[in-house]
């Protein structure tokens, strides 16, 4: 047996293991940390017993090999040494968007990824050339290091930068184990419930899709709701529109997101304070998301599946985020076919009785509805050949399982339900849907209202019907001045603002986007600089120079 190289036997593969299951893990989740709802204790505890799998697994490999073949033991050293760098050279060199939820699509043909190709190509030849032909694996030693250097300066500046955060996320966490009901959120009171349910990106324009080509009894199977068909969101995803829903404040990047996110949670205005003041309890589905931030709104912590999704997603998004760019898609479209894309938990959690609580209570549920990736046809089955119409299907039908259980267990008639969703999913994503129940309502069929609305008025209805739960709707008037804030790269990571932010005057019917009128557009270039508002006279022309030509700058986010 040959004498024992520590850089080669235990190092080289060392540095794989950590980089697949430390470095680059730690690294999405510090510069997403907005987005997460476990601790990154937890990130640890489930990443670490597959580093040590994984490295001592290459370990027995090397030295076997090294014992019994010695082109063997080089060509599984060059192999490993290859990954190495063509992992942190996708990762760093050639960043592509990444979304937490996986609907993006990369183009293989452009010009980024041929140089992708070519050059994760020529450090593989190269690789490979320096160790089997040269034998020379010493003079890859230097780059070794240097990855390893480089790593440990992003990891250590990721987690100081985020330690704050770090730790407020384990204490809130820790909190959520007091309160936490494992096998069941369905605790409602006798006396008085608001029940919210957002179906994920649900468009209207699918709705009437669904209602003309007949795939649903809509009208029978919503007969007590009335539908607001001119219902707007004010932001196209949902981060942003956690806000809007439950608050009386419209964000427009004067200050940094996370700033006004946390004023506006904790102003006495949103729904869950208000609430919270008169005696309400407050139970959230899925765990603590981005729609109630503070810990002290809780009344109930529902069982963090959400959070587990969330840890495990981690694994798909560091091999797609390290792979080269011609196999991102494939890696993609194999990772979204899972029944964790889908509300097949919140579907389980309806074989439970409803427990009844002794004060009035508010539920929240955010479920995945219409959003993509599309896994599910429409009698719950996961398919690869299903469609937005049919998963959106599926989902009405799991609202009218959701209606029928409140009706048998004696929930209904006391409860205002509320089912919609935090933005569309077509045109400017600023048409969702919005169906309402008021407290003992008892209609023939589905009544539509033409009425103005938005999320900007949605925390006074709520409010409302809190208050007085014979409060009538059809009161409120017309909403005027309504505003969408259209914004691309949804994946905001740490990003202090939202990408720029363009302003439209909505017109009087929410689906004649061809009338949405350009108003004006709050920048943030680059992020970390004040924003800077530039109204629109007559049209774009009358923007500086070059607004359009620059690329928003995110604060580290992912890719």
């Amino acid at each position: 047996m040959k004498k024992i190289n520590i850089t080669q036997q235990l190092f080289i593969p060392f540095l794989l293991a950590v980089m697949i299951y430390f470095f680059i893990p730690s690294e999405i989740y510090f510069t997403n940390i907005q987005e997460m709802t476990f601790s990154y204790s937890a990130l640890l505890k489930g990443f670490i017993p597959n580093l040590i799998v994984l490295y001592f697994g290459l370990l027995i490999i090397t030295f076997l090999l090294l014992y019994f073949n010695d082109k063997l033991y080089r060509i599984f050293i060059a192999l490993i040494s290859s990954i190495i760098f063509i992992f942190f050279i996708n990762n760093f060199f050639f960043q592509v968007q990444v979304v937490l939820d996986g609907t993006e699509k990369i183009n293989i043909f452009s010009m980024n990824s041929i140089i992708n190709i070519i050059v994760n190509t020529a450090v593989l030849i190269l690789t490979f050339f320096i160790i089997i032909k040269k034998n020379n694996i010493k003079a890859l030693y230097p780059v070794i290091y240097i990855i390893l250097v480089v790593q440990i300066g992003i990891y250590m500046y990721g987690y100081i930068n985020n330690h704050n955060e770090i730790t407020k996320i384990s204490e809130n966490n820790k909190l959520e184990q007091k309160n936490i009901d494992k096998y069941n959120i369905l605790k409602l009171s006798k006396e008085q419930n608001i029940i919210y349910v957002v179906l994920d990106a649900f468009d209207h324009e699918i709705l009437a899709e669904i209602i003309k080509d007949k795939k649903l009894d809509v009208a029978n199977d919503f007969k007590d709701f009335i539908y607001f068909s001119n219902y707007t969101s004010l932001y196209p995803q949902t981060k942003s529109s956690g806000i809007a829903q439950f608050t009386d404040e419209i964000y427009q990047n004067e200050i940094p997101f996370k700033e006004f996110q946390e004023k506006a949670f904790s102003s006495g205005k949103s729904t869950f304070e208000q609430l919270k003041k008169q005696g309400w309890d407050n139970i959230i589905y899925p765990s603590n998301t981005i729609y109630a931030p503070n810990i002290e709104l809780y009344s109930n912590i529902t069982d963090g599946s959400k959070d587990m999704q969330q840890l495990n997603s981690l694994y798909d998004i560091t091999y797609y985020k390290t792979a080269p760019l011609i196999f991102k898609n494939m890696i993609r479209g194999v990772q979204q076919y899972s029944k964790d894309n889908w509300d097949f938990a919140f579907l389980n959690i309806l074989n439970n009785n409803v427990k009844e609580n002794n004060n009035k209570t508010f539920l929240l549920a955010h479920l995945q509805g219409a959003h993509a990736p599309y896994v599910v046809n429409e009698n719950f089955e996961m398919s690869k050949k299903t469609s937005q119409q049919k998963q959106a299907v599926a989902s009405l039908k799991l609202m009218k399982k959701f209606i029928d259980k409140l009706k048998k267990e004696g929930f209904y008639d006391n409860s205002l339900i509320v089912i919609t969703a935090d933005h569309g999913a077509r045109a400017l994503r600023s048409h969702p849907i919005l169906f309402i129940k008021p407290y003992n309502a008892e209609n023939n069929k589905l009544i539509t209202d033409n009425k103005a609305l938005s999320q900007h008025t949605m925390n006074k209805i709520l409010l409302s019907y809190a208050a007085d739960k014979t409060y009538d709707i059809n009161l409120l008037p017309d909403e005027e001045n309504r505003v969408f804030y259209s914004y691309s790269n949804t994946q905001l990571g740490d990003a202090r603002y939202l990408p720029p932010m363009i302003e439209y005057v909505v017109p009087i019917n929410a689906a004649d986007y061809d009338k949405y009128v350009l108003s004006s557009i709050m920048n943030t270039e680059p992020v970390g600089l004040l924003p800077v508002k530039y109204t629109l006279q007559k049209d774009t022309a009358d923007l500086p120079k070059g607004m359009f030509d620059k690329t928003w700058i995110r604060g580290g986010a992912i890719g």
